[in-house]
């Protein structure tokens, strides 16, 4: 192959790469739209029939409407004998914000009266089934419910020193009551940093417990698709390009881009696993912030490492300072200022791009075309990065509309974002530059063996394999070059006299 046909190659490759991201981009846009994982809730609520692939189910009922809400906590307002009448009436497929209420946060309280030919009805519809409560919250937001009082259940994180985690629908027993109306209290909580304009409390259904649990396994299933698949497709290609990088190290063992290649992606794929553990559940908010936080800058750290080498810059001071700065900037968080330490971080991924930026952009005008290659996909990669981080911190303060903040969109029942995409991008144009990088290095090394194995051929010609000697002398020689040929050349021409 020669050098034309190895660059119609790559950018054949570059092009394929552009368009697998512009297969990804063409799903349908969710109806919906949904705070980052470490945003403020902020998911209205689905209509019913038309959005909620859960509706179809038979054997239950949404209590929607007739809540009764209250920010604040006191421990009296479980009481069924508490009266309410000037707790201000809510509807949960609306957000608060759009029912006239401020924004709060911290704790607040639901409760929603059951007369008895209510539980009645529910207990007739259910076939023979024990009743049971779904109770879904929003995003990290944390519940406990209570029945006459009695709490039945709560969620992973509301204990005695609550913690956000994303949680699940939470299915729930209903306990057996005295005969008269029956007051359902849910208590919920989101952390002081989070502030709640949409409400936590998202649904609540009754019915029979069988078919309750199927909504929540369906319920269980969509978290999936929503917070985990994606992530996991993406960790997994990292790593299969972490592998590529590795035996392309090996392959060529004097280009350690390959090796900084490999340990960026095991980083990236880190990076993505640590979103999926929490997506489902397993991870605290807070553990989430700081691991995500550390691996994001030591992302950085490494891919400016794996630019300086790919692009053979000679800035190696001032990459070296900025990832110093990068491994200091996410022990920040660890300090009260959360404005500052938001403000520095926006840096921090502004200077970041700049710098890698550069020097591809300087790589590239010394005529480096592969660094030229890869300087508008990570550009686009990384700015789209930046523009998603800053809607999303606007939207959880509440400066934009929520639909602004994160929009997501879908791949069947997948759901992923604008940040998954510039993933896509980044990695498919990643391979292709590697990839043409490699073929030219290795077509360069063999044009190379070949004008080396050329040339210790004619010197094998010019220096002499037998010397003359006589009865006075003998002449012996040793002609040992280091790479297959030398610079010394040498003849012994015979006299007469046995001379020479």
């Amino acid at each position: 192959m020669n050098r034309r046909a190895a660059g119609q190659l790559f950018w054949r490759a570059v092009l394929c790469s552009f368009l697998l991201a512009g297969f990804f981009a063409a799903g349908s846009p969710a109806q919906q739209a949904a705070a980052k994982q470490n945003s403020a809730p902020s998911v209205p609520a689905s209509d019913a029939k038309t959005q909620n692939p859960l509706a179809g189910l038979h054997g239950a009922v949404n209590l929607d409407g007739q809540w009764r809400f209250r920010a604040g906590d006191d421990p009296s307002w479980a009481d069924p004998a508490m009266d309410d009448s000037s707790w201000q009436p809510v509807n949960l497929s609306q957000s608060l914000a759009e029912q006239g209420f401020d924004t709060y946060t911290g704790y607040a309280w639901y409760r929603l009266k059951l007369q008895p030919a209510q539980l009645a009805q529910f207990s007739s519809m259910t076939g023979g089934q024990a009743l049971a409560l779904l109770v879904t919250g929003n995003s990290v937001g944390q519940f406990s419910a209570f029945v006459n009082g009695y709490e039945i259940g709560h969620t992973r994180g509301l204990t005695d020193s609550p913690t956000e985690y994303e949680s699940a629908p939470l299915l729930l027993a209903f306990p057996t009551v005295n005969p008269g109306p029956v007051v359902i209290a849910v208590r919920t909580w989101t952390g002081p940093k989070v502030t709640v304009s949409r409400g936590i409390l998202q649904r609540v259904e009754i019915g029979g417990a069988t078919d309750l649990a199927e909504r929540q396994s369906m319920a269980i299933g969509q978290q999936w698709n929503r917070l985990a698949t994606f992530g996991l497709v993406l960790a997994f290609l990292f790593l299969c390009v972490a592998v590529l990088g590795g035996a392309l190290y090996l392959a060529q063992v004097g280009h350690s881009e390959y090796m900084w290649l490999a340990i960026l992606c095991v980083a990236a794929a880190t990076e993505r696993i640590i979103h999926v553990i929490f997506g489902l559940g397993v991870m605290s908010l807070r553990a989430f912030s700081i691991s995500s936080s550390f691996a994001g800058f030591i992302f950085m750290a490494i891919t400016l490492e794996f630019v300086l080498r790919f692009t053979e810059s000679k800035s190696k001071r001032v990459v070296r300072a900025l990832q110093i700065l990068a491994l200091v900037v996410p022990f920040l968080q660890f300090l009260p200022w959360d404005a500052f330490t938001t403000a520095v971080w926006l840096i921090a991924e502004g200077v970041f791009c700049i710098a890698v930026t550069a020097l591809l952009y300087r790589s590239w005008r010394r005529g480096r075309g592969d660094a030229g290659a890869m300087l508008v996909p990570f550009f686009l990669a990384a700015a789209t990065d930046l523009i998603t981080m800053a809607l999303s911190l606007a939207a959880s303060r509440n400066w934009i509309a929520q639909k602004f903040g994160a929009p997501v969109f879908h791949v069947g029942p997948i759901e992923y974002n604008i940040g998954n995409l510039s993933d896509l991008i980044f990695l498919s144009s990643l391979i292709a530059v590697i990839l043409y990088r490699f073929v030219h290095i290795s077509q360069e090394e063999q044009k190379s063996a070949a004008e080396i194995s050329a040339a210790k051929s004619v010197q094998a010609l010019l220096i002499p394999t037998q010397l003359p000697s006589n009865e006075n002398y003998m002449l012996e020689s040793a002609y040992l070059p280091v790479h297959g040929v030398g610079g010394d050349f040498f003849q012994v021409l015979p006299l007469k006299d046995d001379r020479c």
